[in-house]
């Protein structure tokens, strides 16, 4: 079992303790296709005289500790925002005074900038590198090694060269209040972390799963595509798939042969999306064995068990909702791109003409 509490801290003091009612945070994409989402926050509660001063741009701290690990010290998960806002609401009498706070990560500031930026012919780490550097942001690389073509760029906007730098990599996002970041493709965890059965058991073995009680699996139109299409800076489109249906955007890949694996990757991603579970809900205390807190992170693999049917899935997004009872975290999954593939003797991807061997 699980039981969160929450604090807070404003530039590093804490604050907010027995007067926080309130926690809602969303990191990452609900899908796999979504552009680049500015991760948010918002806190409420009372006692409007007990705030400290607070600017827009503060670094707000939130903590999540797990009351009921027995281990010393509890286990935490902390998310950093800047603060965006911050709103007071008067009643007739002190005890019904309200505040909220509100808050995001790095992506907000590079969506309000306009950055002149250059980068040698080289990997997508060091376009990363540079662009962090122009936007004032603290340098985040995650051996992201897609070759990317040289670039000049002047008074671009931040988001939109992050995403252009994320469609060419094809890796998990990661944020902070001071950073963004992208992992290099196919480096997601790719053996389950945790499961979450209906019976307690995945790939034909008793596991220690924890309990959802929402799930979700793509609606026909949101995963459909008939064809990919990935065009490189001054190269030609390249296309993956027939039809006018289509799935487009936009790279720095150095070559078209890159640009042509980068569809591939995506063709086939979207695939294994298709039949997979997009969405996992659970409260705290349907955990079991284990806090589902530390496993709702970007790039950890879940194994997912319905009704007799295994699903290897990784998280793309998280989103919590907090009161002082109970806390719920839901998860935005996209199926494991591992799944597409043979594994001899595995029960569940062991089986012929049901995977892919390359894309």
């Amino acid at each position: 079992m699980a039981h969160f509490s929450w604090r807070v801290s404003l530039n590093g003091v804490q604050f907010a303790d027995g007067y926080l009612q309130t926690v809602q945070i969303n990191v990452g994409q609900k899908s796999y296709t979504d552009p680049v989402t500015t991760g948010t926050c918002t806190i409420s509660g009372w006692d409007i005289d007990q705030l400290p001063t607070i600017e827009i741009g503060d670094l707000l701290r939130i903590v999540a500790v797990d009351e009921d690990d027995t281990a010393s010290p509890k286990y935490q998960r902390a998310f950093t925002f800047n603060v965006t806002d911050v709103q007071l609401s008067y009643g007739i009498t002190p005890d019904l005074d309200r505040w909220v706070i509100t808050g995001a990560d790095a992506v907000a500031l590079l969506g309000r900038s306009s950055i002149d930026v250059t980068w040698a012919a080289g990997t997508v780490d060091d376009a990363m590198t540079a662009l962090q550097s122009a936007a004032g942001l603290v340098n985040a690389t995650y051996n992201a090694t897609t070759a990317v073509s040289a670039q000049t760029l002047t008074n671009s906007n931040g988001l939109q060269v992050f995403q252009q730098l994320v469609n060419t990599e094809q890796g998990y996002i990661t944020t902070s209040h001071n950073s963004v970041g992208v992992y290099k493709r196919g480096s997601e965890i790719q053996t389950p972390d945790a499961y979450a059965s209906d019976d307690g058991t995945f790939g034909g073995v008793s596991v220690t799963a924890f309990k959802y009680d929402q799930i979700e699996f793509a609606n026909l139109i949101g995963q459909y595509t008939e064809k990919v299409e990935a065009t490189a800076d001054g190269l030609a489109t390249q296309t993956v798939g027939t039809g006018t249906i289509s799935y487009s955007y936009d790279t720095y890949n150095a070559s078209t042969s890159d640009a042509l694996s980068n569809a591939e990757y995506v063709a086939a991603s979207l695939e294994a999306n298709a039949v997979s579970p997009i969405s996992l809900s659970c409260l705290d205390r349907a955990s079991s064995g284990y806090s589902m807190m530390q496993f709702a992170a970007v790039r950890r693999c879940i194994g997912v068990r319905l009704r007799t049917v295994d699903y290897l899935v990784n998280v793309i997004g998280v989103s919590i909702t907090a009161n002082a009872v109970s806390t719920r975290i839901q998860m935005y999954l996209r199926g494991s791109i591992s799944q597409q593939f043979l594994v001899l003797d595995n029960p569940t991807r062991g089986k012929l003409d049901e995977n892919k061997l390359g894309w």
